[in-house]
């Protein structure tokens, strides 16, 4: 004789997967419509541009001071297709402000990080006298 579950016997359509399940997706609903539209103070798209593109930004600077102007736009276009407007689960933000202004937001990154790997960096200076890095 087959044994059953005893919170399925009754009620088989609530199974403990099931409820669960509802319950997430309630409090995933009620968090939506809570702070869906709420804006953040400090929280800008620039700030969750660099954070989404951080991973890739070394590779993406290499990109872009190898790859001819044509051929990095190309690249660019692609990279932002994938990270950001993925199999169709783009969010709304991102519709909303477009696929050319992500492209110029990611861009700017990418110089600003071009630019920063490109200066020179000073050594640090060190004396036997001075102790005080010692304290």
């Amino acid at each position: 004789m087959a044994r059953m579950d005893r919170s399925t016997a009754l009620f088989p359509a609530y199974s403990a997967s099931g409820i669960a399940d509802g319950i997430r997706d309630a409090f995933a609903e009620f968090a939506a419509l809570l702070f869906g539209n709420t804006p953040f103070p400090g929280h800008t798209l620039e700030d969750e541009v660099s954070a989404l593109v951080a991973p890739q930004m070394t590779l993406l600077a290499h990109q872009r001071g190898k790859l001819s102007p044509e051929r990095w736009s190309e690249v660019l276009d692609g990279f932002v297709g994938r990270t950001f407007f993925w199999r169709g689960a783009t969010e709304e933000r991102f519709e909303r402000v477009g696929r050319q202004k992500l492209c110029e937001i990611v861009d700017g990154l990418v110089a600003e990080a071009v630019r920063r790997a490109n200066d020179p960096q000073p050594l640090p200076s060190t004396s036997r006298f001075d102790t005080s890095w010692a304290d």
